[in-house]
Formats: structure tokens, C-alpha cells, sequence
């Protein structure tokens, strides 16, 4: 993982303000289960980005070019830039690294580059996550959005499973992509099955020891209102407010024994780490809620089907 800021000054590296950006962001990017108790398998690189200015848009300039979209909720950026700045760290394997881009703003945002080949084997693995310093450096929203943005699109390839009003049905075309992202292993939180017994999660649902997390096939997803199914009713790819539920967990933990040992993990064998390192907290409810009127979601990941 490569973490590179956008928008910091030189003033910001000689006040000690960039490398506490870069040491929140490394908490809050380990702070849910599994992704914090997999943390050794991972090397986590800073790399510092002077910018000439620290305002955003037309008329500034900063290292990374950076631009919070207005109209999706999304953020522009230079991807060369961003590549020169993860290639940095010597020897890195570039097109096999998360980068996290953290903007020096509190505004809200937050949104994830996918970069899709699938025809390219080994599966092409960078993506680049991008989330401002929401309201706080400390700040619960900081946390969560970055977790969603960067564990859960970045690194887990997972899809959104929350709706938008712009959205409707997924078509015919939607769903065989979706299947086509499957066979990648790719967006396996949400299905096209609405039989719970059927989806991709129905071990989860049939296992007594997954009882408490009321899995099943809720109608909603993949910012689709109909046609797509989410495991949970809550989770942090929807809400941003709920831990990672168990297909998403499993997903997390799939991927980071296939990257990091080249072994892909039986179902028995992620039942087995994660009894030991379930999320201590698992409903909604429990944790601190955002009113309505706060509540938002990032844009949706943007999957861009080329290699580097």
C-alpha cells in the first residue's frame, strides 16, 4: 500500500501535519475486521507530494491534480501523476499496489479507480482510492469512508451495495458483467439471485455461526434499486457505518492469502480465522449513527477496463 497526499504544502511536510495525515490514514486503513488483524502481510509506504497549492480546481495547482467532482460526488485526478509517485518506492511491484491518495480538504468525497484486464494473467490488482480528510483528521467519517474506499473497493474489489435515486433495474447487459466480474473474483458481495440459498454468500446463510448477521438476499445493490442482491441489510459497503459483513469479510481475507501465500483459502479455512477475529461490534445500531441528514454516500468505484 503506497499512501501519497494531495494538496500539502512544504509548510504542511515542516510542521509535522503531512506525516500525521499519513500515520491517521495507516490507523484507520487497519481499523476493521479482518483487515486489522491481517495488517502483517501488508508493507505500508508514505511518500511525500509537495503541492503548490492547497486549494482544489480550476486555477490551482497540486501535485496530483486532484479535483473534487461537484456533480458525482467523485474525484478527478492525473493517474500518470499518481503512478509516479507510487513507482517512487524502489522496487515496487506498481501494478500490484493499492494506492490511497488522501486530500488536504474536509470537504466529502471519495471514490476508487479500478483498473480491470481480464484478460491479463496474473489479475491486474492497482487501484487507486481517493478520500479528503472528512471533517476531521479524527473524525469517525475520515475513518469510515477511507475503509470503504480503500479495504473495500481497493484492495477487495467489493461493489457498493447501497442504491441511488439516478438508478433503477440492472439490465441484462449489467447482470452478465457482474457474472463476468465473478469469474475474477471480482464484486463478490452482490448478486443477480434473489434465492438466497442460491448466491454466491449461501454457505453464510445455511451456517449457524453467521445466525446473528441475518444473511440473505436483500434487494438492492450495485447502486441498482432492483435486479441485485446484498448480503446484509447494513454493512460497511453500504452504510459506511456497519463492519464488513462475512461475504465481504471473506473476500478481504481470500484475497490478501492469494496475494500474500499464492493459496486460495477453503470456506472451512476463512470460518476458522474469522471465529477468532469476528468484529466485536457487528450491529448497525450499536454504533454511533449519523442523523439523516448527514448521511451520504461516495461516489461508485470507476472500473477501468485497461492495463496500466
Amino acid at each position: 500500500i503506497v499512501i501519497v497526499g494531495d494538496g500539502f504544502q512544504d509548510r504542511h511536510i515542516a510542521d509535522s501535519t503531512y506525516s500525521r495525515v499519513m500515520n491517521q490514514t495507516m490507523e484507520n486503513l487497519f481499523s476493521e475486521e479482518p483487515f486489522k488483524s491481517l495488517k502483517a502481510y501488508f508493507d505500508i509506504y508514505a511518500v511525500t507530494a509537495i503541492s503548490k497549492h492547497n486549494n482544489f480546481g480550476e486555477g490551482y495547482e497540486t501535485a496530483l491534480s486532484t479535483v473534487p467532482d461537484q456533480q458525482t460526488m467523485g474525484i478527478k485526478m492525473d493517474t500518470k501523476s499518481v503512478m509516479n509517485y507510487v513507482k517512487k518506492v524502489d522496487e515496487i511491484d506498481s501494478l500490484n499496489t493499492l494506492a490511497v491518495v488522501i486530500l488536504n480538504t474536509n470537504i466529502r468525497r471519495g471514490v476508487t479507480y479500478m483498473f480491470y484486464d481480464k484478460d491479463q494473467n496474473p489479475p491486474l490488482n492497482y487501484a487507486i482510492a481517493l478520500c479528503p480528510v472528512i471533517d476531521s483528521l479524527k473524525s469517525e467519517m475520515f475513518r469510515s469512508v477511507l475503509v470503504h474506499e480503500a479495504v473495500g473497493h481497493g484492495f477487495a474489489k467489493l461493489a457498493d451495495e447501497y442504491v441511488r435515486s439516478t438508478e433503477g433495474s440492472a439490465t441484462e447487459r449489467e447482470i452478465k458483467w457482474l457474472k463476468e466480474y465473478h469469474d475474477d473474483d471480482r464484486l463478490l458481495n452482490v448478486d443477480s439471485e434473489s434465492d438466497p440459498t442460491k448466491t454466491l454468500w449461501s454457505r453464510f446463510v445455511s451456517d449457524p455461526e453467521y445466525a446473528n448477521e441475518e444473511l440473505g438476499a436483500y434487494e438492492g445493490g450495485w447502486t441498482y434499486y432492483t435486479g441485485i442482491y446484498r448480503p446484509s441489510k447494513e454493512s460497511m459497503m453500504r452504510s459506511n457505518n456497519a463492519p464488513f459483513n462475512a461475504p465481504s469479510r471473506r473476500a478481504i481475507y481470500n484475497r490478501v492469502m492469494l496475494l500474500a501465500k499464492r493459496e486460495k483459502p477453503s470456506y472451512e479455512d476463512f470460518v476458522a480465522f474469522d471465529r477468532e477475529h469476528k468484529p466485536t461490534v457487528w450491529s448497525y445500531e450499536s454504533r454511533t449513527r449519523q442523523s439523516e441528514g448527514e448521511r451520504w454516500h461516495p461516489a461508485p468505484p470507476r472500473i477501468i477496463w485497461r492495463t496500466w
